[in-house]
């Protein structure tokens, strides 16, 4: 099974279902069907339903709620750190999921 790191403060969004996408730098669409979130000891089952691949600039606000965020311009923060190098015309992988099982 696939296996996605998550940042651990991720994991309770997704856990109570605020979090149903993460998205990935590059083009991930390979990735679809089941996958596994790992976020330090805890980790859930997922199935990966669809992934869409888009330029970084034109992620949007819907993008952004989807991925646990309040705004598009936080979602940018959170990417920039984990992805300083991406820029405007880059691609982006959106992984859209529903989680299976959770396991702490």
């Amino acid at each position: 099974m696939k296996r996605i790191g998550l940042k651990s403060a991720y994991f309770p969004l997704v856990a109570n279902g605020q979090k149903r996408s993460t998205i990935r730098a590059g083009a991930k669409t390979d990735l679809v069907g089941p996958a596994m979130l790992v976020a330090g000891s805890q980790s859930i089952a997922i199935a990966i339903s669809e992934v869409v691949v888009k330029p970084y600039a034109a992620l949007t606000e819907d993008d952004a709620r989807l991925d646990g965020f309040a705004s598009l311009a936080e979602l940018i923060a959170a990417l920039e750190s984990f992805y300083p190098y991406l820029g405007p015309a880059d691609p982006v992988s959106i992984l859209h999921f529903e989680p299976m099982e959770i396991t702490r």
